[in-house]
């Protein structure tokens, strides 16, 4: 069976209640309950975009910004719930004991506090000086720009 490939108009793409898609393609085909994500969500979060079916891939979308709106628009809240990571803008305090680094931060989302477990595999800083932090709960939050914080009280954890 050959890839299919979503673009332009070729298909139509719908959110379902349980945060799934459908999709009808051109042909009258119609693919159902899948599941989408990024191939490259932090270099290239809007294109390739694979669909799933389970574990299997059912299709893959080129490049989310040249489907027609109201399947953008699908995509994008469905991957958003996946997807969705908080912005620190502030770290109010990091204490470490026994391995264990407690945060607590502000974000675009409100305060929060979490523990960082294994920091060189939880917390990463990119090149272009973002830095994503995975917590013990599996949850994500990026730092935005390294050099607009003040990232002194986890220097030691980051770098």
């Amino acid at each position: 069976m050959s890839r299919i490939y979503i673009e332009n108009d070729n298909a139509k793409i719908t959110k379902r209640e349980d945060m799934l898609l459908d999709v009808e393609l051109y042909t009258g085909e119609r693919l159902e309950g899948l599941t989408p994500r990024c191939l490259f969500p932090i270099s290239g979060a809007h294109g390739y975009i694979t669909l799933l079916k389970g574990r299997a891939e059912a299709a893959v979308i080129r490049n989310l910004k040249n489907l027609m709106p109201e399947s953008k628009r699908a995509v994008e809240e469905v991957i958003y719930q996946h997807y969705f990571i908080p912005k620190i803008t502030e770290i109010i305090s990091a204490n470490e004991k026994n391995g264990v680094l407690r945060l607590e931060v502000d974000t675009d989302r409100g305060i929060c506090s979490f523990e960082v477990t294994d920091y060189y595999r939880s917390i990463t800083v990119l090149f272009d000086r973002r830095v994503l932090i995975r917590d013990t709960n599996d949850n994500r939050y990026e730092i935005p720009n390294l050099d607009e914080i003040d990232y002194r009280s986890i220097a030691n954890y980051i770098l």
